[in-house]
């Protein structure tokens, strides 16, 4: 590329002024022609980035599907109480026990009354492997949490069986267990790192009313609805995620529309606008010209683009 510097114009003094002009006029055109050269290369540029960023996004997805699909047979409890006859067993076995006595026999036989698995299976067929993490502070005192307990099942139907019977079949903690600061017993979904701290992230939000999950994916229900939405990828922003359910709203039979067959003339106008603006971002985001232009947009527009792009594609 060649460069341009002030000695490219010949001096004024030695031209005629239409010689001068059309020296000016020249380096003007060189000019305009590196500008347009350097434009192409940064459009160019733009697109390579937003291949990688989707090539990662891809990556990302399927390395925690493949992560999470590991763990399907996986839960987490907590408030088990560790005691010391633990310390002299390193296979589990004493573990499994405790667990399988103080929680999933009770739960297994609720989810037997209920027809969810037919018969109650002995603790070597219920549990395949268990243990505990370790603790990060000494497991002494009160005020000491008992470390989680990751086990595993033999097959998915006892863990299912497990986790649907658990909301109103859960055992209770002891008088002398509530006295040694457990509050209750928990039994999730063993979930990715990912996956968990979307989890908390979603269920910090204020207009989120509960979420949790199903086979790895995670549900919720958003305040004043009763449509679950599922997170269809635990990478997506939370605004991206929220920002989904309004279009649920809006789009899939949640809407104003469904309770009211006839709409308002005041609800038809609301409803093309939101339509309008939709395709007028998604033109925006797939036109070069366009994603030049908007190339420092704010955060929230970008993360608006990537909603559009995903929901029409």
């Amino acid at each position: 590329m060649a460069s341009i510097t002030i000695t490219d114009i010949p001096d004024p003094s030695l031209l005629s002024t239409a010689e001068m002009f059309k020296a000016i006029l020249e380096s003007q055109k060189r000019v305009e022609a590196t500008v347009t050269e350097q434009v192409a290369k940064i459009v160019e540029l733009e697109k390579e980035v937003k291949d990688l960023k989707s090539q990662v996004y891809v990556l990302q997805n399927t390395v925690n599907k493949s992560e999470q699909e590991k763990r399907k047979l996986f839960v987490r409890i907590s408030g088990v109480p560790f005691t010391e006859e633990e310390k002299s067993t390193v296979d589990g076995k004493f573990l499994a026990r405790k667990v399988y006595d103080k929680l999933l026999f009770p739960l297994l036989t609720s989810a037997k009354a209920k027809n969810l698995i037919d018969r109650v299976p002995k603790v070597d067929n219920v549990v395949e492997s268990c243990y505990r993490l370790r603790a990060n502070v000494a497991l002494t005192g009160t005020a000491t949490p008992p470390p989680p307990i990751i086990l595993k099942f033999c097959s998915e139907q006892l863990k299912l069986g497990v986790l649907k019977v658990k909301k109103t079949s859960m055992p209770v903690p002891s008088q002398e267990e509530r006295d040694s600061g457990i509050v209750r017993f928990a039994i999730v979904e063993d979930l990715t790192p990912q996956a968990f701290a979307k989890l908390k992230e979603i269920n910090r939000e204020e207009s989120v009313e509960k979420a949790w999950t199903v086979n790895g994916r995670i549900k919720f229900l958003v305040r004043g609805s009763n449509r679950i939405h599922t997170v269809k990828s635990v990478n997506d922003p939370l605004t991206v995620i929220l920002a989904n359910t309004w279009f649920c709203t809006i789009f899939k039979k949640e809407s104003h529309w469904e309770r009211n067959p006839k709409p308002t003339q005041k609800n038809f106008f609301v409803c093309s606008f939101v339509s309008a603006t939709c395709f007028f971002l998604y033109f925006a985001a797939t036109t070069p010209h366009i994603v030049f232009i908007f190339s420092a947009e704010v955060d929230y527009v970008k993360e608006l683009k990537f909603l559009i792009l995903n929901y029409y594609q």
